[in-house]
């Protein structure tokens, strides 16, 4: 997926593009496809990260990849670039929830 960007002619010299401070790149293992439709792959991805002590972490997280292109299969590893979108919802006891996704641009298979 082609990502557009600004002319350098429109580009203020100070000006940010808060759009690239949101860009995430992980590398993770696909656990689960949660759901798969025509133009919508959900999974949740395995993020191994190391402790200070030296252990093993995982974080899961949930990607969603707008594709029409057939689901990664779970246990491939993964490079995932894209943007951290979050939200919340009310639950069904009424406690407000909160959600965090990565949008993914592309999902790239590691060797």
């Amino acid at each position: 997926m082609a990502r557009s960007s600004k002319s350098a002619e429109t580009k203020k010299q100070n000006e940010y593009d808060f759009d690239m401070l949101n860009q995430w790149m992980v590398n993770g293992i696909i656990q689960k496809v949660l759901s798969t439709s025509d133009k919508l792959n959900t999974y949740k991805v395995d993020v191994p990260t190391k402790t200070p002590k030296g252990n093993i972490s995982h974080a899961y997280i949930l990607v969603k990849e707008f594709s029409s292109e057939a689901p990664f299969e779970p246990g491939t590893k993964v490079t995932i670039t894209g943007n951290i979108s979050t939200g919340s919802y009310q639950a069904k006891d009424g406690t407000t929830k909160y959600s965090q996704d990565l949008i993914a641009e592309s999902i790239k298979e590691l060797n």
